[in-house]
Parts: structure tokens; sequence; C-alpha cells
């Protein structure tokens, strides 16, 4: 409620009122409807799927190729009827256009769609898309009461998930890491089975086999509450959770929800940029804090130890021939780099040695110099008599070759070095002196 100005109150009951005093007040009332609720359909654009009278469960997501364009496609699966069918829309749908229907599954009676995919970054827009991978997963139950998956309207791939699932399902993609690629919720496949118990599994990154894989089935209970489930429901928020929404049969609802995760997931991780001169910071550090509707996130910078950036490769800054103990100064070279390297194991081949006559010196063996990971000894074939300079080249290689802490991989780079005590042809003969001598003929 707002109030009158004492002054326009005051005109309002003036009863002579002229131009000549400031007469003539007026009050002006803007309204505005405050639209809140979910059921004010002005908000929301309304599109029937398809009219029948033995629909049941249902299930639809929605395909976007890339973070730069808008959606392309929505998928839909439903149950007619006791048949999983299928359906499609193009996007977008202004005028609207007709649903396509797609073929029959099977005989079933749960239904829903779940994409894989990833969180790309969207430069025009400065924020993350959800980027899908192909066809979406499709689940359901079989006339078996099997939880069945498989991508789309493919059969080939097809799998069971678990059995004597009756009651209800639902299926979500979690939050996905776009740096660590083992830091992943995966799909999650929920579901009530006859028992009244609620059971999930998990379609996540394995790094060992470089492949999706379905995790074994585990139970999730609420502590407390021994009542049967009756509908699940699953979401993600915009903190980077995960949540299950479940109603018991006593007309309860619960929510369980994953723990917070701030970093290497859908967010874009804020940085301080620092540049650096040789002998101080070119930039100063201050504290800063972040603040949500949430929580407080305070970082305060006092104590900071420099470190280099994900995905930046090591480099090589010294090079050396040493005595490998027996008093040959030929065969092993020591290799210093900026930081600390890994996965050396049978990675000696992707070192090689060559002095300025091109001549070729293979490595056969590589290790850590003791109580060191940024030195390695490299043994090669004996190159006593090499001409000098000596190089060291390293060739880079994807997944398998050096990596850094990070798992970056190392460039490809070379460092020369000048060989010391090597033996076998040394340098060329140099003329010291020339004089003319006596001779006799003969």
């Amino acid at each position: 409620m707002r109030s009158i100005p004492v002054d326009t109150k005051s005109k309002i009951h003036e009863q002579f009122r002229t131009s000549a005093n400031n007469a003539d007040p007026s009050l002006n009332i803007i309204v505005s409807r405050a639209k809140s609720s979910a059921t004010d359909t002005a908000r929301l654009m309304i599109d029937t799927i398809r009219e029948d009278t033995n629909l049941n469960d249902i299930g639809i997501d929605i395909q976007r190729i890339s973070a730069e364009t808008d959606p392309s496609k929505i998928y839909e699966v439903h149950n007619d009827d006791g048949e999983i069918r299928t359906a499609t829309l193009p996007l977008p749908v202004d005028p609207p256009t007709a649903w396509t229907d797609g073929v029959k599954i099977a005989d079933g009676t749960l239904c829903k769609i779940c994409f894989n995919g990833a969180w790309e970054w969207n430069i025009t827009k400065n924020k993350y898309f959800f980027v899908t991978d192909g066809d979406p997963f499709l689940f359901y139950t079989d006339s078996a009461d099997s939880l069945q998956v498989q991508t789309w309207e493919s059969s080939a791939d097809r799998a069971q998930l678990a059995t004597d699932v009756t009651v209800s399902i639902d299926a979500i993609r979690g939050w996905k890491s776009n740096d660590i690629i083992t830091d992943d919720q995966g799909i999650i496949a929920a579901y009530i089975k006859t028992d009244g118990k609620l059971y999930y599994r998990q379609y996540i990154w394995s790094s060992g086999s470089s492949a999706y894989y379905w995790t074994t089935e585990a139970e999730l209970t609420i502590s407390g509450v021994t009542d049967d489930f009756t509908k699940i429901a699953l979401f993600r928020t915009l903190d980077y959770r995960l949540g299950f929404i479940i109603t018991t049969d006593q007309d309860e609802i619960y929510w369980k929800i994953t723990e917070r995760e701030w970093s290497g997931l859908a967010i874009r991780p804020d940085a301080l940029e620092i540049t650096l001169s040789e002998y101080e910071l070119a930039r100063t550090l201050i504290a800063f804090e972040y603040a949500t509707n949430m929580e407080y996130l305070s970082v305060n910078i006092s104590d900071y130890a420099m470190e280099k950036l994900f995905g930046v490769s090591q480099t090589i800054i010294a090079a050396e021939n040493i005595d490998d103990g027996a008093g040959d100064w030929g065969l092993e070279i020591q290799v210093t780099f900026d930081e600390d390297v890994y996965q050396l194991t049978g990675n000696f081949g992707l070192f090689t040695i060559g002095d300025q006559d091109s001549n070729s010196y293979p490595t056969t063996a590589i290790a850590y110099k003791a109580g060191s990971t940024k030195i390695i000894i490299l043994t090669c074939t004996d190159f006593n008599g090499a001409t000098n300079d000596i190089t060291v080249t390293y060739t880079a290689q994807a997944s398998t070759g050096i990596i850094g802490a990070a798992g970056q991989d190392m460039d490809t780079q070379d460092f020369t070095f000048t060989a010391t005590n090597i033996v076998g042809p040394g340098p060329s003969p140099e003329v010291l002196s020339i004089e003319n001598i006596r001779g006799e003929i003969l």
C-alpha cells in the first residue's frame, strides 16, 4: 500500500482550484499482475501430443546438436493401450507441425527417454548448453516386467537393467565434468520394483576401458522410512546436484539430493590472471568473495603456490650426457623438465638422439633419476664418436605418451647440448705448422 503525499491531499480538498496555484492534481495507478503460478497457462505454450482413451506412461527429451544452435527435435515415447510406441517433432514448432509417429518397440507398461551428452560453452550467450549425443536412450518395461534399455528405436544394443519393475521408472542425465572425464554422475535410471523399494543404475565413463558401462544395481533408502514407494521422479538443480523425488503409499513425498559440486562440472571456472616477471608477480592478489542465495563461498588469498595451468605442456630445460657408473659417457643422457613427468613405462622410443651430422643413436631404456620426477635418464646405443652438438627430440603421442600431473600430453620438442667426455674420432685434425726440409735425391 502506498500513501498519498500531504501536498497532493491538500490540492484535492481545495474548494477553488486554479492554474495559478498549480492545482488540477491527478493520480496515476499502475497495476502489474505477477505471474508466479505454474497453473497460469498464459505463460505456457500448450501443444497436444496425441489424444487417445488408453494412453498411460510417457517420456520426452529434447535434442540439441550444437551449443551454438537451438534445440532441433523433440523425442517422445508413450504407452498406448499396452504398447510402447515412439514419436518425434522437429523444432521450432512455429507454426505448429504434426508429430511423426515412429514404431512399436514392444508390449509393455512404463517408459522414459534420456539423452547422453555434455555441457558445452556458448560464446555468444555466455553460458553452457547441454549438447546431446546421437539418439536418446529408451527405457521401458516389457510384458515380463523387465526394465530394458536400448538406443532409441534400435534393438541391436538392447539390454536388461532389472527385473520385477512394475511401479515407476525415470531417467535423467546427471552433471558431467568438461575437464576431468572421470567426474561424471552419468545417466541415472531409477525404478521401483514390485517389492515397493527404489533402485537405480548409472551409465558412466570407464577411463580404464575408454567406454561407458552400466554400474551394478543399488538400492536407495530414506532413513526412518519403511513404507512402500509408489512414484519416482528425478531432477537436476542449478547448483549441480542430482535429486530423487519419491512418493510413498502413505501419500508422503520425500526427496534425496546429492552434495553440492562447485568445480569441474558445468560451471565455468573463475580465474585470476597473473603475469609473471623474472623476479616478482606483476599483479597484486586480493581477497574476493562469492555470494549466492544459497550460501557464501569466501576465498582469502594469503599463502599461495604458483602452479602450471591445466593443459600446459612440460618443457625440457636441460640435457647432458652422464657417466653410466662404469666410466662411459656415451651411453646415458640426463634430461630435466620444468614440471613433473609421468607415464614413462615403455615410452623410451618417443625420444630420439642425433648429432649434427644426422647420425642417429636409438634409445633403449628410460627411468627417473633417483628422488625426482622432473629428471629422467635415457639409455642409448653408444654415441661415443658422435659429432657435437647432440640433440634430444621428443615426439608427442596422444594419451599414451608422456603426461603431466593433470593428465595433459607433453608437446613435441627438442633440446640441443654439447656432449662432454665422449671418446672416438673426436675433432678433425688441425694443421699446426708448415715448413720445408732438406731432402736427398736417390
